[in-house]
């Protein structure tokens, strides 16, 4: 590629970056920009790429081909706009994830990552700062016109800041492994301390638990060889957690509360409700699903019957209820060939980064519904990880 294209490409990832982040803040909503930014970028980069497709993830395109069928052989009410919202999901697949490879497409994958990777741990760190300054709550609005008791600082959910907080403590934790400077270090350390109280305040029990699954799988793997390593940095992992507990425990009543109570987001309550539903739905049509982006509407779920919004509660389960064993098998085997591909390689440390970012994600979305949410930082993210598997020499 001549150096204008490369520069082209390094402009117009900043620019999907900034828009996509920005869509999911409590800023401004530039979601029909970001839609639109999607085909026009997709579109750019199969014309670059014509000639000089390197390979094609035949996985993908079946997984996508299923999606397709669940809704063209059933009949899914017109309010879901699953055809819509199927061709934003494809086009953002074909874009986002290795589905079509080529040097363009890496590239541009590859700095989108990266920036979001960067941004993000701003935009979790300033959250909490702008909350123990006073200057933003970082507190929503329900339906009902009542303060949420969750924290979603600077981004518009509590859901998103959960996750993305834990994907900015492993984006610190590889940063202070790898940086040589100092104050970078010193950064990493508060930053860590801040996203973790972001990460508390926030409330998802689901997030504090893919982190820790994420964290040992990191430090596991990259001191396979040297247990007693491994175990020293779980010890002072642990040591860092209850020296720094006064400056968090104030934030923790929330979560606490969740802990204590049957209104879990990892057990009772709605989350066991959806679950439940969704294994209905499955059983009712087990090959092709019942559609995609939908739920049965004669179901134990609310949905809006004006712009089709639903909320599955879980990404594994939807896959199978909205696309049956056709797309689920599809779905699986995409996400186990990525694990294989990334543990294939042992050594490489930004493997292993991006490895505990892809367990993180895989065990949050056995609690949210984010696969198919192709308008969320966290389907975003979630495909951009699987477009960096066959992405070489990516510096996290």
């Amino acid at each position: 590629m001549s150096e204008r294209l490369v520069l082209l490409i390094k402009i117009l990832s900043l620019l999907f970056a900034g828009i996509l982040l920005t869509s999911n803040s409590f800023f401004f909503d530039l979601s029909p920009i970001y839609y639109s930014l999607i085909f026009v970028l997709l579109i750019f980069q199969i014309f670059l790429s014509t000639n000089s497709i390197r390979s094609i993830d035949f996985v993908l395109l079946f997984f996508l081909i299923s999606c397709f069928f669940s809704i063209a052989l059933n009949d899914v009410p017109t309010f879901f706009q699953s055809y819509s919202r199927f061709f934003v999901f494809c086009a953002a697949i074909l874009l986002l994830t290795n589905s079509i490879e080529s040097a363009s497409f890496n590239l541009f994958r590859s700095l989108v990552f990266k920036h979001i990777l960067k941004f993000n741990v701003w935009i979790c760190v300033l959250s909490v700062v702008l909350m123990l300054v006073g200057l933003h709550a970082g507190k929503k609005i329900d339906h009902y016109n009542n303060l949420r008791p969750d924290f979603a600082g600077l981004y518009r959910h509590s859901m998103v800041l959960s996750a993305m907080c834990g994907i900015a403590i492993l984006t610190l934790i590889y940063g202070l492994r790898n940086s040589g400077n100092r104050k970078f270090k010193l950064f990493s350390i508060f930053g860590i301390i801040f996203c973790f109280i972001g990460l508390i305040q926030s409330g998802s029990r689901a997030a504090i638990a893919g982190l820790l699954l994420a964290i040992i799988a990191y430090f596991f793997i990259l001191y396979r060889n040297k247990l007693h390593r491994f175990v020293s940095i779980l010890f002072l992992i642990t040591a860092g957690i209850i020296m720094t507990f006064p400056l968090w425990e104030s934030k923790a009543d929330f979560v606490m509360s969740k802990f204590n109570s049957k209104s879990s987001d990892l057990q009772y309550g709605s989350r066991d409700i959806k679950w439940n539903q969704r294994l209905r739905e499955f059983s009712s049509s087990p090959i092709i699903g019942i559609g995609f982006a939908s739920v049965d509407i004669h179901g134990d779920d609310d949905f809006n019957t004006e712009n089709g919004i639903i909320e599955p509660g879980t990404s594994w389960l939807a896959v199978l209820s909205m696309t049956g064993l056709l797309g689920f098998i599809f779905f699986a085997t995409n996400n186990y060939t990525a694990l294989r591909k990334l543990l294939k390689d042992k050594n490489n440390e930004n493997n292993i980064f991006i490895l505990s970012c892809l367990i993180l994600m895989l065990f949050y979305m056995l609690f949210e519904g984010i696969v198919f949410a192709s308008g969320t930082l966290l389907f975003a993210f979630y495909w951009l990880l699987i477009g960096q598997i066959n992405v070489k020499n990516n510096n996290g």
